[in-house]
């Protein structure tokens, strides 16, 4: 039996019911499979949730907790796109090639760089702009690599830039989708896992435009259907997958959280002090101290991760 699991990063199970059959592949999987309704992890942020569903360890167990580590005054930015030696534990396509099954992990959730698995690894940085192949002549299946390196960024302010950054992302994710389909078609797989990043992003940049709960909604506005659009080019990746497998094959379609409005109501007590002139930081310089701590701390970390010295 063949598994293939495809992981839509912030799919949302409530514009799933909302939008219905204008996603006739997604509500076929629904209807005729196992319509599960899970919780994610706390925080329910991408890296934890992800890191939590490839390795089954909870957020505590993997180390990856928050972009900012919340131990530390510092509030030093978790460069995790650019490394994976802060993740801890084995992800489950690792387990399961060491099983004797023929494994194929496609841009998985922070797992760049790649590093040696008994299958097939294809990983892109989120913060360094390259994309890695455990295999070298899966190249070859998409010679086009700088369409592959990503969306990174914000967009242009004004309408013409957002439009132009959803279309740069619907290209990303078809770009995605044509690549895990060649290398699908062409290797011998037990489990294929594929992951796209897009529709989170999207869900950041547009939900205010296609909430009407939003208190920035305007309605008729160029950029409303964005959202729902993204929807419909991910039911139709699907549907390449479900007409490529087999009539046997365990298909799972997961995500790591939804969406919805950010929080509106609140207040920032000390930007308000600040702004007023009754706030302000004692030392606008990094305290050289401070990283050298962060950075012996982490160093020790790694080693104890990778010596097993904590298990």
């Amino acid at each position: 039996m063949k598994v293939l699991l495809l992981g839509i990063d912030a799919l949302d199970r409530l514009i799933l019911d909302e939008m219905g059959d204008e996603l006739p592949n997604l509500s076929a999987l629904r209807r005729e499979g196992v319509d599960l309704l899970l919780k994610s992890t706390f925080p329910p942020d991408s890296d934890t949730a992800w890191a939590t569903i490839s390795t089954g360890l909870n957020p505590a167990q993997h180390g990856i907790v928050r972009f900012v580590d919340p131990l530390e005054k510092s509030y030093q930015i978790l460069n995790v796109g650019s490394t994976n030696e802060v993740l801890r534990g084995k992800t489950f396509w690792e387990l399961i090639g060491a099983a004797g099954y023929k494994t194929h992990a496609i841009f998985p959730h922070l797992c760049y760089p790649i590093w040696p698995t008994p299958g097939t690894m294809v990983a892109r940085g989120s913060s360094v702009v390259d994309v890695q192949m455990s295999n070298p002549s899966l190249h070859d299946l998409y010679p086009n690599q700088d369409v592959l390196m990503g969306v990174r960024g914000f967009p242009n302010s004004g309408v013409e830039g957002l439009q132009k950054r959803a279309q740069e992302l619907a290209n990303l994710a078809k770009a995605d989708a044509t690549f895990a389909l060649r290398v699908m078609e062409q290797s011998e797989w037990d489990l294929f896992f594929a992951y796209w990043s897009t529709l989170d992003q999207v869900g950041h940049f547009y939900w205010n435009y296609y909430d009407r709960d939003d208190p920035n909604f305007i309605e008729g506005h160029p950029l409303q259907q964005v959202i729902p659009d993204t929807y419909r080019l991910y039911d139709e990746i699907v549907g390449q997958f479900l007409t490529t497998v087999s009539a046997d094959t365990t298909v799972i379609v997961m995500s790591d959280h939804g969406h919805g409005t950010r929080p509106f109501k609140l207040v920032n007590a000390n930007e308000l002090l600040r702004q007023a002139g009754f706030l302000q930081a004692r030392n606008l310089k990094t305290n050289p101290h401070l990283n050298l701590y962060e950075q012996t701390k982490r160093m020790g970390i790694r080693t104890v991760s990778r010596l097993g010295l904590g298990k």
